[in-house]
Order: C-alpha cells, then sequence, then structure tokens
C-alpha cells in the first residue's frame, strides 16, 4: 500500500513538474514508466500493431494536453488506462466507418461505370495506361484534370487555381476531359466523357498510409535532404528535378517552333497577297489604256510585275 501511494505521489509530481514547467525529463520518465501498459492495453482491443502505436501516441498526446487539469489524488495508470480503453474503442470506430466510406466509394464507382452502356472498357484497362495518357496532355490541360478529378475540387476553386473564371474552368476541363478520353481511345479503350470523369474522381485519391506521413515530417525531410547519396528519395528527387527541366526546355522550344511557323505562315500569306495584287494588274494591261490603269502607272509596273 505504501509503496503504491509513493508511486502515485511520484507520478503526480512528475505530472505536476510538466504542467508547470514542460519539463521533458518529467514526461520521458512517465513515457518509460507507463508506456508498456498502454500500449498492452491498446493491442489487446485493436489486436494490430500499427493502429496500437497509433492509439499509445494519442493516449500520451492527450496526457500532455490534460496535464494541468489532473486532480491531486489520481492514481495516473488508471488516468491512462482509462484513456487507452475509450481511444481503442474511438480508433475501431474510425477504422470502421473508414472501411464503409471505402467500400461506398468502391460500389458507387462501380455502379457509375454500369449504368453507362458506353462504358466498353474496363478500369482496369484503364490504370494502367491514365497517367501516361494524362501526361500526353498539355500543361494547361492536365492542370485543369489534376485540380477537378484528381484533387476534387469544385469549379470555383479549378477557376481560382488557374486564374479564369468560372465558365472558362468549365470549359477547360470539359475540353481536357475529351481530349483525355480520345488519347484512350486510340488505345482502344472506349469510354463516354461522363463515365470516365466519375470513375477518375472516385478511384484517384487513397489515404496516405501513416508511415507515409512520418517521412513527410519536416525534420525527416531535411534528414533525407542531407543525407542523400545512395538514398532513393533523394536519388528520385534529382532524377525528376532534371526530368522536369528538360520538359520545360522542351515546351519552349516547341513553342518557339510554332511561333516561327505562324510568322511564317503570316509572311507567305502577304507574300500571296503582293502576288494577286501583281496579277490583278498585269491582267489590266492588255485592256485599253483609257478603259484600264493609267498609262503611266502602267508603264512604271510594267517591269516589277514582268518578274512575278
Amino acid at each position: 500500500m505504501i509503496r503504491q501511494m509513493v508511486q502515485a505521489a511520484d507520478d503526480l509530481s512528475l505530472v505536476r513538474d510538466y504542467a508547470r514547467t514542460g519539463s521533458e525529463a518529467a514526461f520521458a520518465a512517465l513515457v518509460a514508466r507507463h508506456a508498456g501498459m498502454v500500449y498492452g492495453a491498446c493491442l489487446r482491443q485493436l489486436r494490430r500493431a500499427d493502429l496500437a502505436e497509433d492509439a499509445t501516441q494519442a493516449v500520451f498526446l492527450l496526457l500532455h494536453r490534460k496535464a494541468a487539469a489532473i486532480s491531486d489524488g489520481t492514481v495516473l495508470a488508471g488516468w491512462l488506462y482509462n484513456a487507452a480503453t475509450h481511444t481503442s474503442k474511438n480508433a475501431i470506430r474510425m477504422e470502421n466507418r473508414r472501411r464503409i466510406h471505402e467500400r461506398q466509394a468502391a460500389e458507387m464507382a462501380e455502379r457509375q461505370m454500369r449504368q453507362n452502356q458506353e462504358n466498353r472498357a474496363s478500369w482496369s484497362q484503364i490504370v494502367p495506361v491514365l497517367d501516361d495518357a494524362i501526361a500526353g496532355l498539355n500543361a494547361r490541360d492536365r492542370e485543369a484534370v489534376v485540380l477537378r478529378f484528381l484533387e476534387r475540387q469544385s469549379f470555383a476553386q479549378v477557376a481560382r487555381s488557374m486564374g479564369v473564371t468560372e465558365d472558362a474552368a468549365q470549359m477547360r476541363v470539359s475540353r481536357a476531359l475529351n481530349k483525355l478520353r480520345a488519347l484512350l481511345g486510340r488505345r482502344g479503350l472506349v469510354i463516354s466523357a461522363a463515365a470516365l470523369g466519375g470513375a477518375v474522381r472516385a478511384s484517384a485519391a487513397y489515404p496516405a498510409p501513416e508511415s507515409v506521413m512520418r517521412s513527410l515530417n519536416l525534420n525527416a525531410i531535411r534528414a533525407a535532404d542531407i543525407e542523400s547519396g545512395d538514398d532513393l528519395p533523394a536519388q528520385l528527387a534529382d532524377q525528376t528535378s532534371d526530368s522536369l527541366m528538360w520538359e520545360a526546355i522542351r515546351g519552349n522550344f516547341v513553342t518557339g517552333l510554332v511561333a516561327a511557323a505562324l510568322l511564317l505562315s503570316a509572311s507567305v500569306g502577304i507574300h500571296q497577297s503582293v502576288i494577286r495584287s501583281a496579277e490583278v494588274l498585269r491582267a489590266s494591261m492588255s485592256v485599253p489604256a483609257e478603259e484600264g490603269a493609267p498609262p503611266r502607272l502602267v508603264d512604271r509596273l510594267a517591269p516589277w510585275i514582268g518578274k512575278h
């Protein structure tokens, strides 16, 4: 009994110290003392190590937030166990809701595809080539597809992101989707624009795993940037940077070619117009002077017209 009282007093003194000063040492001592019990309680109820880890972290996050509110006489181990039980139940409910949502989303996507009689290409056939087809769009069309379907933005949000009116955004998305459909059609995959948009929108986004989110922590990103070398993410980042640079160079080159072609076309048009005018004047030379151009003008133009 005395030992339990000392243990409880020690726990509460650590809690008070942490609440008052934010002592990392006090909090670390509480974690070292009770983490095993909390994790075990979560693991028994959740039966999944990954969920139990998350639930344990949530319990100690709750301790961090509520430290100042824990009253005198509280047995911290009991408080933590109670928090672990509630957290585990909440985790189960959240997991069930997530599964239900994923199932409903999958069912909705399947219904949309079945309802469209024009959809003769199965989604499983489209998935392997979808991103190649999107990459085949020009930059503005690709942006419209990504914003509207892959990020599930409203037309108003797409308009803001692209710096255009909402009507212009709708037109851009519609044209881009038809172009994407045409690119898939060249691969023998026939699907209506409505079915394609619905299927991409319903199936494009996947919740990132917790391990991925942890790897995206700023400290982890900085560490990966410093280490680089043989690190795969760093290598991929370098390669992608090079790819984007060459894509920009190719884009500028193509833009230059198009501008040159337009300029050449305009020059040819002007030249042809001059030639047609000259031909008209040449024809007028066969008309008597009193009926055609003034003789002096015809005489002055005759040598130049003869060159054409």
